[in-house]
């Protein structure tokens, strides 16, 4: 499709013009001086794809980096891509050349611009023939001086050296076998990178929860998150929050009780489920720790009442990440408490009881750092 909108640029002559799949993406080179140029990688990204438009780095266009050394005989390149959510990928490559460890990474680079890529090696261009040696000038015949004696015979100039046979250039090196084509999401382009580090976040939710009679109620959590940057499956988050039910009021046998809950809560999420760029789906396990306190009032003998809260949670997490520092997130859990009092004004006028299962949801907004 996209040859075909080349084709039609060419046909008709217009500049401004892009194709319909082409993508802007950055490029951030640096090199030694014996190893290829920018504009020599450039050359042989565009050689496998015409699909890269190289452009300034701006928010929402992936960044591509590459770094080369070369010292001692080995030649090494590391490729670092960083989408539009700021999540950072890494490949490394060593070859016997710069020019090996180049083409390896122009072919990787074509690949995550285009699966569609060309994977074919490039032929390397042949080197410059030297011409032939130009022999020895011959010395002028020397100039007879007037009143002197004739000139004697004129000297025969020397033969001139055999010009030397004109010497082949090189053959270059047999290329080193290039990576195989894979997707540009698949596990393999990305297993041997390493971890990009990780990400902290601190943001506020608010939650509808079932906790006393099965009537849904607010809960307002604080949390700090720390969530590693590495991609793949296994990329663990950590969060530690702190919770507060406002007061519950419900009524019985011309009393009222006032409920209030004060946890913090402790979660463990192993794996993200990587659903589409920067939107990840994350279960989760969760411990809750806190307290359950009742005031009775209107009638006799109203007291106060406060019981531990200890709750295991079970969750799922949806997240994206619309810019780099923003998070935000959908959830739900089903949690069970571990105690489970039940409320009642003497004699016997029962009030409430705890939920066997309480499920919750809710959403909230974070900032990364």
């Amino acid at each position: 499709m996209c040859g075909a909108c080349a084709a039609a640029l060419a046909t008709l002559a217009a500049p401004g013009a892009l194709c319909a799949d082409e993508e802007p993406v950055a490029l951030r080179y640096e090199g030694p001086e014996r190893c290829p140029r920018r504009e020599a990688f450039v050359a042989q990204v565009e050689a496998r794809t015409n699909r890269a438009r190289w452009v300034e780095a701006a928010p929402g266009v992936r960044r591509f980096g590459v770094e080369l050394s070369a010292d001692d005989g080995v030649a090494r390149g590391v490729l670092t891509l960083r989408d539009a959510a700021g999540t950072e990928a890494r490949r490394e490559i060593d070859g016997q050349s710069c020019e090996e460890v180049v083409a390896a990474l122009a072919l990787i680079t074509a690949l995550a611009i285009d699966p569609s890529a060309r994977t074919a090696p490039i032929p390397a261009a042949p080197g410059p023939v030297p011409g032939p040696v130009p022999g020895p000038t011959p010395e002028p015949a020397p100039t007879p001086v007037p009143g002197g004696p004739g000139p004697g015979p004129a000297p025969v100039p020397a033969p001139p050296a055999p010009l030397p046979a004109p010497v082949p250039a090189p053959e270059p090196p047999p290329p080193r076998p290039l990576p195989p084509p894979i997707g540009l999401w698949s596990d393999e382009l990305w297993a041997e990178s390493e971890p990009a580090g990780w990400r902290f976040a601190l943001g506020l939710h608010v939650w509808a929860s079932s906790v006393l009679g099965s009537t849904l109620g607010p809960v307002v959590p604080i949390f700090f998150d720390a969530a590693s940057g590495a991609t793949g499956l296994l990329a663990p988050a950590f969060r530690v929050a702190f919770s507060v039910m406002p007061p519950r009021t419900l009524a019985a046998g011309g009393g009222t009780a006032s409920f209030t809950r004060f946890a913090g809560h402790l979660s463990g999420c192993p794996v993200r489920l990587g659903l589409y760029e920067s939107l990840a789906l994350r279960p989760c396990l969760e411990l809750e720790l806190g307290a359950l306190r009742a005031t009775g009032s209107g009638v006799p003998d109203a007291s106060v009442a406060t019981t531990p809260w200890v709750a295991g949670d079970v969750a799922l997490r949806l997240e994206v990440a619309p810019v780099d520092w923003l998070l935000l997130e959908l959830d739900g859990k089903a949690s069970v408490p571990f105690v489970r009092p039940r409320y009642a004004f003497v004699p016997d006028v029962p009030i409430v009881a705890v939920d066997p299962v309480i499920g919750t949801f809710g959403g909230g907004a974070a900032i990364r750092f």
